[in-house]
């Protein structure tokens, strides 16, 4: 019972704090840019994109089932030079839009809320006893997610360094504040079975 109480109390305060360092803070703001003719590119992308999907520029034409190993060769070779001298683009196109800020928040919540059952979960089955080693299983479970997740965005689809750096310390920060909950409420299999 308590891992739920702890995954729960958890997901709560991650919750919290994405709402605090999304929309108080002015740290993501700083690391994402305007288009300049955003009605432009707006319609370019709805003529483009239609469906919901990620778009990649240059496109990965070489993938056509209809086009010889030859022709394949040659496509993949002039992207990795596009790519390489750029522009390059990675977009997620959602032409009919995300739902509302309400309905996208109750989403946010469960998910942080699922997120947070499975650390309680897993501090609780590896059994540490102090609260700061329950802590610090929490803050580096999200490092390694922060360092599988954010870097290789970073490093194949070019999203920029501040961005990725942010990104990664936005989800440390969170779970070290939602770790200090499960630490505090999950009691180790450890101490269960005494």
């Amino acid at each position: 019972m308590k891992k739920l109480i702890g995954g729960v109390l958890g997901g709560v305060v991650l919750f919290i704090w994405g709402t605090v360092s999304w929309m108080v803070l002015p740290w993501h703001n700083t690391t994402m840019a305007s288009f300049t003719n955003e009605a432009a590119v707006e319609t370019a992308l709805v003529a483009n994109a239609p469906q919901q999907g990620i778009y990649v520029l240059p496109g990965n034409h070489s993938l056509d089932a209809h086009l010889s190993p030859e022709e394949k060769e040659i496509l993949q070779k002039k992207n990795y030079e596009k790519m390489a001298k750029g522009p390059f683009a990675f977009i997620a196109m959602s032409p009919q839009g995300t739902g509302t800020i309400g309905l996208c928040m109750i989403r946010g919540l469960a998910i942080e809320i699922l997120a947070a059952l499975l650390m309680s979960f897993l501090v609780f089955r590896v059994g540490a006893e102090r609260f700061s080693c329950k802590v610090g299983l929490v803050v580096m479970v999200a490092l390694i997610a922060g360092i599988v997740c954010e870097l290789p965005s970073w490093n194949w689809s070019g999203f920029p360094l501040s961005y990725t750096l942010v990104s990664i310390a936005d989800l440390l920060i969170g779970w070290f504040l939602a770790g200090l909950v499960i630490a505090k409420v999950v009691v180790p299999k450890a101490e269960v079975k005494s």
